[in-house]
């Protein structure tokens, strides 16, 4: 199980806003217990113009747990930014694939923003929140997404 350690020394507003914070690069996480407790952490997993496979995870969120107001919390945050990607996946861009993978209500499962490939393979959601989705994708960029033949 992973859960965000508290350091009662650090300056406020210095704590990430997840529990593994990536950026760039290619990872594969293998059945993990994430527990999002409070009102920070906002995500489980950020990842930022990376490659990620997520296979046999559980992400929970604690009925009652605090959430800043005007908050969308998610399991996992994917963005894509304007930054050339370099290495075996740059051809690729940014992907998320999420396999056998149960993710607990009252969270967004997925947010998205920017060209994010999103695959999703044999997963369970929870209800998200009333005023949410499951899987929540902005794309605020005027280039219309690339759409895959065969």
């Amino acid at each position: 199980m992973i859960r965000l350690a508290r350091d009662p020394d650090a300056p406020e507003g210095s704590t990430s806003t997840a529990l593994i914070d990536l950026v760039g690069g290619r990872v594969t996480l293998d059945g993990i217990d994430f527990l999002i407790e409070g009102d920070d952490p906002q995500a489980a997993i950020r990842a930022e113009d990376a490659e990620l496979l997520v296979r046999r995870c559980t992400f929970r969120r604690p009925p009652g747990s605090a959430v800043a107001s005007g908050s969308r919390p998610a399991a996992i945050v994917a963005k894509a930014t304007s930054r050339p990607a370099s290495g075996p996946a740059a051809d690729r861009g940014v992907s998320l694939w999420l396999d056998s993978s149960e993710f607990e209500g009252g969270q967004v499962a997925v947010s998205a923003s920017g060209p994010v490939e999103v695959n999703i393979r044999d997963c369970t959601f929870g209800p998200a929140k009333a005023d949410q989705a499951t899987i929540w994708a902005e794309n605020s960029s005027r280039t219309p997404a690339r759409r895959r033949s065969g």
